[in-house]
């Protein structure tokens, strides 16, 4: 073959790939678009309450009025790159009613496109088959994109994604030869520019979601044990400056090293540790180093297949390991993760917290389809099995493997429709908010026991949240104490927001819980629906009070 005829088809493949990625990008963007140009309504499902603290302080940011949710108090109940992220865009095109709502889906979106193309691009490069990637690439939008927005998961999933993209090729420690099918599989040496990638984007990590360092610790574990202690160590690093930054900038701004949110939570206090660490985030760090353990021996596995290349010797337990049915353990694993999502989707295990894990589910997603090339390497040696029997042994084979990627596509789907709900026509927490905003001075001041996200959102008025997740620290003193009725009045609180029930009497029960372990619950209000102002037509549980009518207590 001339040079000519050489360059004339790495010129067509390179076309050819051109498109296939063009492909790609366009069916992502499609679904995105789609999505973003939804019914506001059937959006509204899709969004924690949760979503809308950073989407309120992300606009009192961008406002000026600094990082607060009422407007009257500062507070550092957030993780801090999604909420620098938000603040940009807030400065540019205001968060504000249906506006804001689809300018966060799409930008979600982009990022969960960013991240199952980073992961494609890598199952690609390993000669996943076509199959593999199209089941893949919705799987993961399905889960991870239209499952849960307004959090700071899709942006962890993007980085996260990056992190493995540029930790995966190391494991080949010399290039693979151009007896490779494909030439893209061809990697350089570890570079000092991969080790700084490694540790800028480890710290970026741990700064979009503070304790995501128990998943960067299990891949850090996973490296160690596969010889790249440098790069583990690098790992570490990059973890440690991202818990510095986050409590410097806390005790910068606030006075002291932790959020208010996490001290709500555990407030130091061993026993409400033990339940976070138990079963949450050790099974966090446990799954993704058993999978990610056994996806890097794998590529390992396959590299040294299709280039032929000498590996640095193994020791035997290691060659053992190699040698174990991954596809199928892999395939275990996943099960295992998505009955742990849905006991968290439906029966509300804290422990786990739904919108972080679905990404770790994702990322299991990509180990499994990169396992499934051990099933059918592309240089099987066809002198022990005639054709037929190898072709039919193939396809066997991808149907078996192909089987739990078309289950996790089916249940994302479902999750999708479930949550996503086209047909839903209200909500009570717009109802409140447009309500308040339409029938309370601008500078009314507004108590809400929980759920007040979504409730401030569309009110745009000084709501104070009563859990306490995004309050600040005196609040949770002067709670603490039992001293809340002085709280609201230092406040000049003019109304108040209850979401819960009615008791056997006919009043409204309310009171604050606090998380941690000791404090008793505080009566907030009993008193009767007919002083209600307002009560929201589709639930009627939420409701709004003026204080003198609620907080009898407290005069």
């Amino acid at each position: 073959m001339s040079a000519n005829t050489r360059s004339l088809s790495s010129s067509k493949n390179t076309q050819s790939a051109s498109r296939i990625w063009a492909l790609w990008l366009l069916l992502g963007l499609g679904c995105a678009t789609v999505m973003s140009l939804a019914p506001v309504s059937a959006l509204l499902n899709l969004f924690h309450d949760d979503s809308f603290f950073y989407m309120v302080i992300a606009r009192n940011h961008a406002d000026g009025l600094g990082y607060s949710f009422d407007g009257l108090n500062q507070t550092n109940g957030f993780h801090l790159l999604w909420l620098w992220l938000l603040s940009v865009v807030g400065s540019v095109i205001a968060l504000t009613g249906e506006q804001g709502i689809r300018i966060v889906v799409m930008l979600q979106n982009l990022l969960s496109i960013g991240a199952a193309l980073i992961y494609v691009r890598l199952l690609a490069h390993a000669q996943v088959k076509t199959l593999f990637l199209i089941l893949f690439y919705f799987a993961y939008l399905f889960l991870c994109t239209f499952a849960d927005i307004g959090q700071e998961s899709a942006l962890f999933g993007f980085l996260f994604a990056v992190l493995i993209n540029t930790v995966i090729p190391i494991l080949s420690p010399v290039s693979v030869t151009s007896r490779s099918a494909n030439q893209s599989l061809v990697v350089s040496l570890p570079s000092r520019m991969r080790f700084i990638l490694v540790g800028v984007v480890s710290a970026l990590i741990v700064l979009s979601r503070l304790d995501a360092f128990f998943i960067l610790g299990g891949v850090a574990l996973a490296l160690w044990i596969l010889g790249q202690k440098k790069m583990a160590y690098i790992l570490v690093v990059g973890v440690a400056l991202g818990i510095a930054a986050t409590m410097s900038f806390n005790y910068t701004h606030f006075g002291h090293i932790y959020s208010v949110s996490s001290w709500l939570k555990s407030g130091f206090d061993l026993e409400k540790l033990r339940q976070i660490f138990i079963p949450g985030l050790c099974l966090r760090v446990l799954v993704v180093l058993g999978l990610l353990l056994a996806a890097l021996l794998n590529y390992r596995s396959i590299t040294q297949l299709k280039g032929e290349i000498s590996l640095l010797p193994r020791s035997l337990i290691l060659a053992k390991f190699e040698t174990l049915p991954w596809p199928f353990i892999l395939t275990l694993s996943a099960l295992l993760a998505y009955s742990a999502y849905f006991l968290v989707l439906f029966l509300e295990v804290s422990a786990l917290g739904s919108w972080y894990f679905n990404q770790a589910l994702g990322f299991a997603l990509f180990l499994y389809a990169l396992s499934t090339v051990r099933l059918s390497p592309p240089n099987l040696d066809s002198s022990t099995t005639s054709n037929g029997q190898n072709a039919s042994q193939s396809a066997l084979s991808s149907v078996w493997a192909s089987t739990p990627l078309c289950g996790a596509l089916v249940l994302g789907a479902l999750l999708w429709i479930f949550k996503f709900g086209w047909a839903h026509s209200s909500d009570p927490t717009k109802e409140m908010g447009q309500w308040l905003a339409a029938n309370t001075p601008a500078d009314a001041v507004i108590f809400q026991r929980d759920g007040a996200g979504a409730v401030s959102y569309f009110a745009s008025r000084h709501i104070i949240n009563g859990d306490g997740l995004v309050n600040n620290m005196p609040y949770q003193a002067m709670l603490r104490s039992g001293k809340l009725c002085l709280y609201l009045q230092e406040q000049k609180v003019q109304y108040l927001v209850t979401n819960v029930f009615i008791n056997q009497a006919g009043l409204i029960e309310d009171f604050i819980y606090l998380w941690t372990k000791g404090v008793d619950a505080i009566p907030l209000t009993r008193v009767s629906p007919t002083k209600a102002l307002f009560a929201s037509p589709s639930a009627p549980t939420y409701r709004v009070f003026t204080v003198a009518d609620a907080v009898t207590a407290c005069q």
